[in-house]
Formats: C-alpha cells, structure tokens, sequence
C-alpha cells in the first residue's frame, strides 16, 4: 500500500499578495476601476428601482450580456458607458476641472459647446442604431 503525504497547507493571503505583486500596476489598475464601475451601476440599477433585465432592455443587449458586463471584469468602452448613462439618465463617469494655461476665452468656448452641440445632434442618430 502506497502512503501518500498530506499536501502543504497554503495560505491564500500570501498566495494572493503573490499573485497581486505579480501584476503590473495597470492590471490591478484596471481591475479595480472595473469592479467599481459595475458596483457603481448595479448600485444605480437598485437606486432606481430597475434589474439586469431591465437595463438589457433598454440598450438591446440579451440579459446574459449585461450580466458579464455587471461581473466586473468587462472593459467598458466610452460608448457603452455613454449608453448605459443615457439609459439610465445619470452620470457615471465625471472629470475634474482642471486649469489650463491656456484656457479658453468664453467666447471661444461657447463656439467650441455650440460646435460639439451640432457634432452630438447629427451623432446621436447614429449612435442610437448601434
């Protein structure tokens, strides 16, 4: 009869501070921002009085989608962002001000707003196909 020795007992923490000091930083970047942008949604989904479902629904995309969308490991394009904050009529991603050195005169920015007014009209037609 063959006597098999019983395996080490691994300690999870140190595997996964291993595995974490493994991964470069945009990695563990990336993860993090995934999980929260999908907190972040579910947590508007709930707010709001909605389910998976029913966000699936509004953006044309099967349930199961959504759900690996939810899971936190999608990578999110500025698009399904900008979709799911039009279905949903809330912001999701916010930039901070900054100041530039060369900030623009307020008529010049009104022109640039009224410019990309224009640009986001002839857009949101074909934006809503896809």
């Amino acid at each position: 009869m063959k006597i098999y020795k019983r395996p080490e007992t691994i300690d999870i923490s140190d595997l996964l501070k291993e595995i974490e000091q493994q991964t470069p930083p945009e990695s563990v970047r990336f993860i993090e921002q995934s999980m929260a942008m999908a907190n972040y949604i579910e947590t508007l989904l709930l707010d709001k009085g909605l389910k998976q479902k029913d966000l699936a629904d509004k953006l044309g995309k099967s349930e199961a989608e959504i759900s690996k969308w939810l899971s936190g490991t999608h990578n999110f394009t500025l698009r399904s962002i900008a979709k799911i904050e039009a279905v949903l009529n809330e912001k999701i991603i916010e930039f901070p001000q900054r100041r530039a050195k060369n900030r623009l005169k307020s008529e010049d920015r009104k022109t640039s707003i009224d410019f990309a007014n224009k640009i986001s009209r002839v857009q949101s037609k074909k934006l809503a196909k896809i």
